[in-house]
């Protein structure tokens, strides 16, 4: 059962020597060595569970074992010298992202978005999410217009109805039009060459504190970082002018 769960996991096994800047180097192992540290195997397990992966411990050493086994012999290879630059250039690109976050991030530990700044916020700016609305309804799919027509005219559908909840911008100027002039239930319309009725048409306003209070926090979280992070480099900026 193990090894079907391993088949699919692809690693990137190689010697990643880091220096202020960030500098990224990528070497074949001098000697492959079957003893692994017991921090590489709780960290291969760590990722494995991530992506829904469970190992024991023994697995895990023949993981990472194999993988450098298989990473050393490509790296040997002059012929793959081009992809280990452009990996190494992702790699070190990705490292830089990683830790300008957690930079930022480190410099935002004591701020917290409690429910009085977040309803604070919501008070303030009670208007913007007026306009959030949500519109719910019933489709019923039908090859012939009379079909169709005779749901409209309050015939009782045959079929079980599709039931969706979307953003009321997102629909389609059709629906929209449709929606706003036919409160419960439309008449026939043709899409993609099918006739559809829409019933139990329910346009709602997605405004109440509780209901957007979430989107709120996101939005002040994401504010926040990009303020600090305006910050941050400002004064290193300044820094490195002295």
């Amino acid at each position: 059962m193990t090894k079907n769960l391993l088949k699919p996991v692809i690693l990137f096994s190689a010697s990643l020597s880091l220096a202020f800047g960030v500098e990224v180097q990528i070497l074949p192992e001098k000697k492959i060595d079957k003893e692994i540290s017991k921090k590489e195997t709780e960290k291969i397990i760590s990722m494995l569970k991530k992506q829904g992966f469970y190992i024991k411990e023994p697995d895990a050493k023949r993981v990472v074992y194999e993988n450098r086994l298989l990473a050393n012999e490509f790296l040997k290879n002059p012929k793959n010298r081009k992809i280990v630059e452009d990996t190494k250039e992702e790699t070190r690109l990705q490292l830089e992202k990683k830790f300008a976050d957690l930079l930022v991030k480190q410099h935002l530990d004591k701020i917290k978005l409690n429910d009085d700044i977040t309803k604070s916020y919501y008070i303030k700016n009670r208007k913007k999410f007026e306009k959030n609305k949500e519109v719910s309804f019933d489709s019923y799919e039908f090859e012939d217009f009379e079909e169709a027509y005779k749901v409209f005219k309050g015939k009782t559908p045959a079929q079980e109805p599709k039931s969706a909840t979307i953003p009321y911008e997102n629909l389609h100027p059709l629906l929209k039009q449709s929606f706003e002039r036919y409160k419960n239930t439309t008449p026939p319309i043709f899409i993609n060459g099918r006739f559809y009725v829409f019933k139990n048409i329910k346009t709602t306003k997605k405004s109440d504190y509780e209901s957007v209070k979430e989107d709120i926090r996101a939005y002040l979280l994401n504010q926040t970082i990009s303020k600090k992070r305006a910050e941050l480099i400002k004064k290193l900026k300044e820094k490195t002018k002295r």
